[in-house]
């Protein structure tokens, strides 16, 4: 039982360490379904001291007071408080089976350190041991081992005066609940009672509450049922929920006044003991009274109070199943609640790790990184740092009228490393005595698929770790691909501007026989430079063309020589040079190649980048801030399997080939590579073994290197790339396969925030087959993932916005007046997701567009206008409809063809 406070002292302390307050085995998180339902019976001995006699012998008004189960006891017993938080599931009942007058002083067994003392029979086992031989023969042990397997469940031993907790003094029974065998010199009880269907077996007594007499509160009463209630819960195995081994002055106190199993003992006010606490979310959980609510995607919740049997609210990224979570409770001033400081959703952190591998040594909440903890809404930590036991200022919205609360609000949803969860609730707010609020678990901002392909797109794949897309001056995007055209692959180069919309396909290659393996650069002025790979002179050769002021030069083949050259990879050095590696194979082995150039002037002399006997995969050049680049590459080979880099110094030119990563089994071939603003080279590699894939980043400067595996599937990973937006942010964009199809996954790494805690799905299991992601950082708050999707077994060229600036309604501009007649009207009215939503309009056809808003003032459509006999219309598919979430929209008319 914790003091008032929460604070332990040492003494206490060290009883914990030794393992007296230990609970019993428990082999999974959560109890068995026979402990926490049905009946307990529970018998109590009565006992004093010879310096100590009992203020209240008086056997049925303990029966009465503990255990009345007509409801007519004014405060309630703890019959009725387990039956309240139980919602009618358990029946706590008991009696009195002895009266016993020991023969010792109470001090002889508190033995100044409140009966925790190691020295059996001067302790609290001691006494129980004593008052056992004084009555163990006139009771009946086996009617109360209720699953039979030859122990008493539990045993209370109430005693004269006050708990230890409650006084000054160490000369008082510290209230606490622990075993016969886990003290030295003792052990289980044997009674003289045969275990029920054994001859042999006798009913043995271990598990044992000690419990006090007397009130602390009101002078002369006897005690109220907070600790009796209390107690009882480490007999369903809940762990006590404060810093039960506290390091320094200060002391966690967990969820303080809002369990039963911290300070809630002592009511949600700390001064209610009659009113103990309910037992909060996560204990409701553990004891399978509650099953949480997993939300899968951003939803709109009413969450009823717990008191009168509301849901818990478990969150995570995406509805995933995660050891760390957030619980989410709504907690009203209901029954034993009454005297709650302040109602609303309270927010729970929880790590299950902790709480698994703690829970049997009753320590889930010590040190900096407690197993769980209330994310309280004014930010002030005070029940982490021991200030207070709870305030008015936990729950949301709560003191401090919180209504939002996310990764960048204070508090904040990040795991307790820090990492970004994209986690969170918005629009916090009491709605008479429920709680109602937009659960948040997927990365904000991202805007609807859409479908960009044309009646012609047919990508063709490649092998080339080169960049498929990248950003341009002025907040456009390029792209390029190998597609089918007139039967034969050719590069295609697609330009987005910067209002969103795409210019026609270009076809920039005009191969006789096979153009593949496309890459892009961006140079000064929104200017681009391609290279790709080309067989119409036979064995594969590079060709290059770039767009200079807006126009077009020719094609013109960087190379020539006698084998293949294939996956080409490209880049831009901001000083009028092109940097260029790619995979050479000729009767001599495979090899890394690398050619320096002036995209004005595309001609030079390849460069051998690999060792001899390597045996490498398509390479990637990444860009370094001063001029110079990295070459990379995975080595396959029996001899110098790895991830290899060189680095090109145009003074120096090409040096030696080192490893970056050693030898894994499984690694694949495909790597990417960029530098960051510090001259960091950040490399991504996969690798893959029977217990799935790994995803890997490495971050590289000097001889400061930090590795981490990013991703792990049970199927493959392939086809990733990272990209560096301005603030510092990098964004991961991989193909990961799913049950058969393959989906687009999304992560980023926040410079205040590192790695995204879980992988955000751009495309989800039920968008169909997603393929070769890119990922295009436009501004430092927006992107845009580019794929090849599979809709009914049709490739379509699709894109992914992403915008995590807020935008107000305000941003969306009034157009004003017009003098068009006629009405708008769209159907199907309401709308479900998938269907096509068709706007039509009566008149003559306005120029312009039509779009559709959310009630955010945010766009999440836009379609043309075109005539339909005498009147207009506009139609958006169900391919984009379809990720809408539920909710009010808008479509307007626009004149401006510009995005708002």
């Amino acid at each position: 039982m914790p003091t008032r406070t929460g604070e332990v002292p040492p003494l206490v302390a060290d009883a914990f360490h030794a393992g007296r307050f230990e609970l019993p085995h428990i082999p999974i998180l959560g109890t068995s379904a026979a402990a926490v339902i049905g009946t307990w019976t529970v018998p109590i001995i009565l006992v004093d001291f010879t310096d100590q006699p009992l203020t209240y012998s008086n056997t049925s008004e303990w029966d009465r007071a503990l255990f009345d189960t007509t409801g007519s006891t004014p405060t309630g017993s703890v019959f009725d408080y387990y039956q309240w938080v139980s919602g009618n599931r358990l029946r706590v009942i008991g009696k009195v089976v002895a009266v016993v007058h020991l023969d010792q002083t109470k001090g002889y067994y508190a033995n100044n350190s409140w009966g925790l003392s190691s020295s059996t029979p001067l302790n609290s086992a001691g006494a129980l041991m004593d008052a056992l031989g004084k009555c163990e023969k006139q009771v009946n042990w086996s009617d109360f081992d209720r699953d039979l397997d030859g122990y008493v469940d539990m045993m209370w031993v109430l005693h004269s005066g006050l708990g230890g907790e409650n006084v000054v003094t160490r000369q008082d029974l510290w209230s606490m609940t622990s075993r016969l065998s886990a003290w030295s010199g003792s052990g289980a009880y044997t009674t003289s009672d045969p275990v029920p269907g054994s001859t042999l077996m006798k009913e043995k007594i271990d598990r044992f509450s000690v419990l006090p007499e007397m009130s602390a509160f009101h002078i002369g009463s006897h005690a109220e049922i907070g600790v009796f209630c209390h107690e009882f819960g480490h007999a369903l195995g809940l762990p006590d929920l404060y810093d039960t081994a506290p390091v320094t002055r200060s002391f966690n106190v967990g969820p303080g006044c809002w369990s039963l199993m911290s300070t809630g003992a002592y009511g949600t006010d700390n001064l209610s003991p009659e009113y103990p606490s309910h037992l909060g979310a996560w204990s409701m959980v553990y004891l399978g009274w509650r099953q949480p609510v997993r939300p899968t995607n951003d939803t709109l919740v009413t969450l009823k109070p717990i008191e009168a049997g509301g849901d818990v609210l478990e969150l995570w990224f995406q509805g995933e199943s995660n050891p760390e979570h957030f619980l989410i409770e709504n907690r009203e001033p209901i029954g034993f609640d009454r005297n709650l400081l302040q109602p609303g959703a309270l927010v729970s952190q929880v790590d299950d790790v902790t709480m698994i591998s703690a829970m049997a040594s009753n320590r889930v909440n010590t040190g900096s990184y407690p197993g769980l903890r209330v994310v309280e809404a004014d930010g002030r930590s005070d029940l982490f740092q021991g200030i207070n036991r709870a305030d008015r200022g936990d729950p949301m919205p709560g003191s401090s009228a919180l209504t939002r609360w996310a990764d960048d609000t204070t508090p904040n949803s990040r795991s307790r490393f820090g990492n970004v969860t994209n986690v969170g609730l918005r629009d916090i707010t009491l709605v008479g005595a429920d709680v109602r609020f937009t659960a948040l678990v997927r990365s904000p901002g991202w805007e609807p698929a859409r479908n960009h392909s044309g009646a012609s797109f047919n990508p063709v794949a490649g092998t080339s770790s080169g960049a498929r897309a990248v950003p341009v001056d002025g907040g456009g995007v390029a792209s390029v691909s190998s597609e089918l055209v007139a039967g034969i692959p050719q590069i295609v180069f697609r330009s987005r501007r910067v209002d969103g919309t795409w210019e026609p396909p270009l076809t920039i290659s005009q191969s006789p026989s096979s153009a593949i393996d496309p890459t892009v650069c961006a140079i000064p002025g929104g200017d681009v430079c391609v290279a790709w790979s080309d067989a119409r002179n036979g064995p594969n050769e590079l060709y290059f063309r770039s767009r200079i002021r807006g126009l077009w030069t020719a094609e013109r083949r960087l190379t020539d020589l006698p084998g293949y050259s294939r996956g080409p990879s490209l880049v831009a050095d901001g000083f009028g040079s092109v940097h260029l590696a790619w995979q050479y194979s000729d009767g001599f082995g495979i090899h890394v190649l690398f050619m320096r150039f002036t995209y004005l002037s595309p001609f030079g002399d390849p460069v051998p980048v690999s060792g001899s006997g390597a045996v490498p995969g398509s390479p990637v050049v990444a860009m370094a801030p001063n001029g110079s680049s990295y070459i990379v590459w995975a080595d396959q080979s029996a001899n110098s399997s790895g991830v290899w880099f060189s680095h090109f110094s145009p003074d120096s030119g090409v040096a030696a080939p080192h490893r970056l990563v050693s030898a894994q089994n499984g690694l694949l071939p495909s790597v990417d590579a960029t530098v960051d603003a510090a001259g960091a080279l950040d490399l991504l590699w996969a690798s893959s073994g029977t217990s799935g894939s790994d995803l890997h980043f490495q971050s590289r400067l000097g001889v400061t290197v930090q590795d981490t595996t990013i991703a792990h599937r049970g199927q493959p990973i392939q086809d990733f790339m990272i990209a560096i937006d301005p603030s510092g942010t990098k964004h991961v964009v991989m193909e990961a396969a799913t049950s058969g199809s393959s989906q687009v996954l999304y992560k980023a790494w926040h410079p205040s925030g590192g790695w995204d805690i879980g992988n955000t799905e751009v495309t989800g299991t039920s968008d169909g087959v997603a393929v070769l992601p890119a990922v295009v950082p436009r501004d430092q708050t927006s992107l845009v993932v580019l794929y090849t999707g599979y809709v009914q077994n049709v490739p379509a060229f699709m894109e992914r916005d992403r915008n995590t600036q807020a935008q107000p309604i305000t941003a969306v501009a009034d157009p004003g007046p017009s003098n068009r007649s006629g009405f708008l009207r769209g159907g199907p009215n309401p709308l479900r997701a998938g269907d096509r939503l068709r706007l039509v309009g009566h008149g003559a056809t306005p120029p312009g567009a039509l779009e559709v808003f959310d009630l955010s003032g945010r766009r999440v459509a836009r379609a043309a206008i075109v005539a339909d006999g005498g009147d207009w219309k506009a139609e958006i598919p169900g391919n984009e409809t379809r990720s809408w979430p539920a909710g009010v929209y808008f479509a307007r008319w626009s004149e401006s063809a510009a995005r708002l």
